[in-house]
Order: structure tokens, then C-alpha cells, then sequence
């Protein structure tokens, strides 16, 4: 009886994500000598973030029986 098993895989992995930052920021200027303030400002940041991949495979596998293993060379020998 001639059984053989084929196995056919497909793998994948998607995956993302993202990230979001703002921020703000207050900066002032004095004088050494009468610590007055001599100016000022603000900042602001915001930020935004994605990312993602994609992966994937592809996995083949077959079963020989052990005439068609002889016939094709493809013979595994087994030593102790």
C-alpha cells in the first residue's frame, strides 16, 4: 500500500501599533541683576507615531514511502 502525506503550511504575522505625545513648555529669561524677567516664551509639541510589518512563510513537507525512498536514492540508514 502506497500512503503518502502532503502538508502544505501557510504562515503569517501581522502587527502594528502607534504611539501619540504632545507636550507643552514655558521658558523665561532674567536678568542676573534684578531678576526681572526679560522675555519669555512657550513651546508645544505634538507627536504622532505608526508603525507595522507584515510576515510570512510558506512550509512544503512530504511523506515517502520506503520504496519510493529506495527507488529515488533518497534511502535513510539508520547506524547504532
Amino acid at each position: 500500500m502506497n500512503c503518502n502525506i502532503f502538508v502544505f503550511c501557510l504562515l503569517y504575522t501581522i502587527y502594528g501599533g502607534g504611539s501619540k505625545s504632545d507636550g507643552d513648555n514655558q521658558t523665561f529669561a532674567t536678568s542676573p541683576l534684578t531678576h526681572n524677567r526679560l522675555y519669555s516664551y512657550n513651546t508645544a509639541r505634538n507627536s504622532k507615531n505608526n508603525y507595522g510589518y507584515i510576515d510570512g512563510g510558506i512550509d512544503y513537507q512530504r511523506t515517502f514511502s520506503v520504496e519510493e525512498r529506495c527507488q529515488k536514492g533518497r534511502a535513510l540508514h539508520l547506524q547504532r
